[in-house]
Protein backbone atom coordinates (compact mmCIF):
# COMPACT_ATOMS: atom_id res chain seq x y z
CA UNK A 1 0.00 0.00 0.00
CA UNK A 2 1.17 3.57 -1.02
CA UNK A 3 2.67 5.31 2.05
CA UNK A 4 1.05 8.35 2.92
CA UNK A 5 2.51 12.05 3.76
CA UNK A 6 1.35 12.99 7.01
CA UNK A 7 -0.44 16.58 7.94
CA UNK A 8 -1.93 18.37 11.28
CA UNK A 9 -3.96 20.99 9.83
CA UNK A 10 -7.09 21.25 8.09
CA UNK A 11 -5.80 21.33 4.29
CA UNK A 12 -9.30 22.13 2.93
CA UNK A 13 -11.94 24.71 3.83
CA UNK A 14 -13.88 25.71 0.78
CA UNK A 15 -16.68 27.61 -0.43
CA UNK A 16 -20.49 26.73 -1.48
CA UNK A 17 -20.69 24.95 -4.96
CA UNK A 18 -16.84 23.66 -4.88
CA UNK A 19 -15.88 20.07 -5.30
CA UNK A 20 -13.01 17.86 -5.85
CA UNK A 21 -12.45 14.68 -6.87
CA UNK A 22 -10.73 11.52 -5.33
CA UNK A 23 -9.18 11.75 -1.83
CA UNK A 24 -5.99 9.09 -1.74
CA UNK A 25 -2.81 8.59 -0.10
CA UNK A 26 -2.87 11.17 2.55
CA UNK A 27 -3.21 11.24 5.94
CA UNK A 28 -4.70 14.11 8.21
CA UNK A 29 -4.27 13.75 11.97
CA UNK A 30 -5.06 16.57 14.65
CA UNK A 31 -6.66 19.12 12.56
CA UNK A 32 -9.13 21.79 14.85
CA UNK A 33 -12.09 23.68 13.22
CA UNK A 34 -13.22 26.32 15.67
CA UNK A 35 -14.51 29.11 13.42
CA UNK A 36 -18.31 29.85 13.03
CA UNK A 37 -18.98 28.90 8.94
CA UNK A 38 -19.11 26.10 7.92
CA UNK A 39 -16.03 23.86 7.98
CA UNK A 40 -14.45 20.87 9.37
CA UNK A 41 -11.25 19.68 11.22
CA UNK A 42 -9.59 18.49 7.90
CA UNK A 43 -11.65 18.95 5.06
CA UNK A 44 -14.63 20.93 4.32
CA UNK A 45 -16.43 20.99 0.47
CA UNK A 46 -19.39 21.14 -1.53
CA UNK A 47 -19.37 17.38 -2.95
CA UNK A 48 -16.83 14.12 -3.39
CA UNK A 49 -17.32 13.04 -6.59
CA UNK A 50 -14.56 9.66 -6.57
CA UNK A 51 -14.51 8.55 -3.00
CA UNK A 52 -12.06 8.40 -0.70
CA UNK A 53 -8.95 5.67 -0.87
CA UNK A 54 -6.01 4.90 1.69
CA UNK A 55 -6.38 8.04 3.67
CA UNK A 56 -6.50 8.24 7.43
CA UNK A 57 -8.16 10.83 9.06
CA UNK A 58 -7.14 11.03 12.79
CA UNK A 59 -7.94 13.04 16.23
CA UNK A 60 -9.76 15.83 13.64
CA UNK A 61 -11.61 17.89 16.16
CA UNK A 62 -14.71 20.11 14.74
CA UNK A 63 -15.92 22.67 17.91
CA UNK A 64 -17.29 25.55 15.38
CA UNK A 65 -20.35 26.81 15.40
CA UNK A 66 -21.96 24.90 12.81
CA UNK A 67 -19.88 21.52 14.29
CA UNK A 68 -20.83 19.13 11.92
CA UNK A 69 -18.01 16.54 10.81
CA UNK A 70 -15.08 16.10 13.55
CA UNK A 71 -12.72 15.20 10.09
CA UNK A 72 -14.80 16.03 6.81
CA UNK A 73 -18.00 18.08 5.89
CA UNK A 74 -19.33 17.58 3.04
CA UNK A 75 -22.72 18.02 0.91
CA UNK A 76 -22.93 15.34 -1.19
CA UNK A 77 -20.67 11.87 -1.37
CA UNK A 78 -20.07 9.61 -4.60
CA UNK A 79 -17.52 6.65 -5.07
CA UNK A 80 -16.18 4.17 -2.78
CA UNK A 81 -14.52 4.47 0.83
CA UNK A 82 -12.03 1.88 0.44
CA UNK A 83 -8.94 0.08 0.51
CA UNK A 84 -7.31 0.95 4.12
CA UNK A 85 -9.68 4.29 4.30
CA UNK A 86 -9.34 4.87 8.12
CA UNK A 87 -11.23 7.36 10.87
CA UNK A 88 -10.01 7.20 14.12
CA UNK A 89 -10.44 9.04 17.04
CA UNK A 90 -12.06 12.37 15.42
CA UNK A 91 -14.85 14.36 17.49
CA UNK A 92 -18.01 17.11 16.21
CA UNK A 93 -19.17 19.35 18.68
CA UNK A 94 -22.75 18.63 16.57
CA UNK A 95 -23.09 15.59 14.16
CA UNK A 96 -21.10 13.17 12.07
CA UNK A 97 -18.16 12.27 14.39
CA UNK A 98 -16.06 11.34 11.80
CA UNK A 99 -17.74 12.19 8.20
CA UNK A 100 -20.71 14.09 8.04
CA UNK A 101 -22.55 13.92 4.58
CA UNK A 102 -25.32 16.04 4.33
CA UNK A 103 -27.10 14.84 1.48
CA UNK A 104 -27.03 11.63 -0.19
CA UNK A 105 -24.24 9.38 0.09
CA UNK A 106 -24.35 7.67 -3.12
CA UNK A 107 -21.38 4.44 -2.58
CA UNK A 108 -20.20 2.08 -0.66
CA UNK A 109 -18.11 1.39 2.01
CA UNK A 110 -15.38 -1.29 0.38
CA UNK A 111 -12.77 -2.89 2.39
CA UNK A 112 -11.65 -4.97 -0.33
CA UNK A 113 -7.71 -4.95 -0.03
CA UNK A 114 -7.55 -3.55 3.17
CA UNK A 115 -10.26 -2.86 5.78
CA UNK A 116 -12.04 0.38 5.92
CA UNK A 117 -13.17 1.50 10.17
CA UNK A 118 -14.55 4.39 12.18
CA UNK A 119 -13.55 3.47 15.44
CA UNK A 120 -13.29 5.54 18.27
CA UNK A 121 -15.07 9.01 17.17
CA UNK A 122 -17.71 10.95 19.01
CA UNK A 123 -20.37 13.13 17.85
CA UNK A 124 -22.54 15.41 20.31
CA UNK A 125 -25.74 14.98 18.08
CA UNK A 126 -26.20 12.13 15.36
CA UNK A 127 -23.93 9.72 14.16
CA UNK A 128 -20.60 9.06 15.99
CA UNK A 129 -18.95 7.75 13.45
CA UNK A 130 -20.60 8.88 10.43
CA UNK A 131 -23.74 10.93 9.53
CA UNK A 132 -25.91 10.85 6.24
CA UNK A 133 -28.47 13.37 6.03
CA UNK A 134 -30.26 11.87 2.86
CA UNK A 135 -30.24 8.11 1.38
CA UNK A 136 -27.56 5.58 1.52
CA UNK A 137 -27.04 3.91 -1.46
CA UNK A 138 -27.81 4.20 -5.16
CA UNK A 139 -31.30 2.65 -5.92
CA UNK A 140 -30.52 -0.13 -8.25
CA UNK A 141 -26.92 0.27 -8.00
CA UNK A 142 -24.30 -2.03 -6.13
CA UNK A 143 -24.20 -0.38 -2.71
CA UNK A 144 -22.87 -2.17 -0.20
CA UNK A 145 -20.98 -2.02 3.77
CA UNK A 146 -18.29 -4.80 2.88
CA UNK A 147 -15.27 -5.52 5.41
CA UNK A 148 -15.41 -2.63 7.22
CA UNK A 149 -16.31 -1.90 10.78
CA UNK A 150 -17.61 0.70 13.50
CA UNK A 151 -16.70 0.33 16.66
CA UNK A 152 -16.33 2.57 19.80
CA UNK A 153 -18.06 5.38 18.70
CA UNK A 154 -20.35 7.38 20.58
CA UNK A 155 -23.59 9.91 19.67
CA UNK A 156 -25.37 11.53 21.82
CA UNK A 157 -28.12 11.52 20.18
CA UNK A 158 -28.71 8.66 17.44
CA UNK A 159 -26.56 6.82 15.53
CA UNK A 160 -23.74 5.43 17.77
CA UNK A 161 -21.90 4.21 14.77
CA UNK A 162 -23.55 5.36 11.84
CA UNK A 163 -27.01 7.60 11.23
CA UNK A 164 -28.83 7.52 8.12
CA UNK A 165 -31.75 10.16 7.68
CA UNK A 166 -33.15 8.86 4.90
CA UNK A 167 -33.51 5.25 3.18
CA UNK A 168 -30.58 2.86 3.21
CA UNK A 169 -30.72 1.12 0.10
CA UNK A 170 -27.42 -0.33 0.42
CA UNK A 171 -26.64 -3.80 1.59
CA UNK A 172 -24.68 -4.65 4.68
CA UNK A 173 -22.58 -7.65 3.51
CA UNK A 174 -19.86 -9.50 5.18
CA UNK A 175 -17.60 -8.28 7.59
CA UNK A 176 -18.87 -5.29 8.39
CA UNK A 177 -18.95 -5.34 11.94
CA UNK A 178 -20.84 -3.09 14.27
CA UNK A 179 -18.97 -3.39 17.71
CA UNK A 180 -19.48 -1.37 20.70
CA UNK A 181 -20.85 1.25 19.72
CA UNK A 182 -23.31 3.41 22.26
CA UNK A 183 -25.97 6.20 21.26
CA UNK A 184 -27.91 8.56 24.22
CA UNK A 185 -30.82 8.03 22.20
CA UNK A 186 -31.99 5.41 19.28
CA UNK A 187 -29.64 2.99 17.36
CA UNK A 188 -26.36 1.90 19.03
CA UNK A 189 -24.72 0.22 16.09
CA UNK A 190 -26.86 2.06 13.51
CA UNK A 191 -30.02 4.15 13.07
CA UNK A 192 -31.99 4.34 9.60
CA UNK A 193 -34.70 7.39 9.46
CA UNK A 194 -36.60 5.59 6.74
CA UNK A 195 -36.11 2.24 4.76
CA UNK A 196 -34.02 -0.69 5.27
CA UNK A 197 -34.47 -1.86 1.34
CA UNK A 198 -31.04 -3.11 0.95
CA UNK A 199 -30.66 -6.01 3.23
CA UNK A 200 -28.64 -7.55 5.78
CA UNK A 201 -26.50 -10.59 4.89
CA UNK A 202 -23.79 -11.76 7.28
CA UNK A 203 -23.00 -8.21 9.59
CA UNK A 204 -22.45 -8.78 13.36
CA UNK A 205 -23.82 -6.44 15.82
CA UNK A 206 -21.77 -6.75 19.39
CA UNK A 207 -21.87 -4.95 22.18
CA UNK A 208 -23.91 -1.96 21.40
CA UNK A 209 -26.29 0.05 23.33
CA UNK A 210 -28.46 3.05 23.30
CA UNK A 211 -30.32 4.55 26.37
CA UNK A 212 -33.44 4.69 23.84
CA UNK A 213 -34.73 1.95 21.46
CA UNK A 214 -32.49 -0.24 19.09
CA UNK A 215 -29.33 -1.23 20.85
CA UNK A 216 -27.78 -2.87 17.68
CA UNK A 217 -29.87 -1.17 15.25
CA UNK A 218 -32.95 1.11 14.99
CA UNK A 219 -35.16 1.65 11.92
CA UNK A 220 -37.44 4.44 12.44
CA UNK A 221 -40.56 3.28 10.11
Amino acid sequence: MTQRPVLSFPILNLSAGSSIGQIRNIEINDGKYTSAGNGAGAIAVDAITNGIVNTAFRRNENTGLTGNGGAINVSTFNGLIAQGAHFDGNNADQHGGALYVGGDFLGSLDGTGGDVHFDGNRAGGNGGGMYVGGNFGVAGGNSRIYANYFATNHAGGSGGGLYVGRNFISRLDAYSFFDRNTAGQDGGGLYISGVLSGGVHGSPFTGNTANGNGGGMYVNT
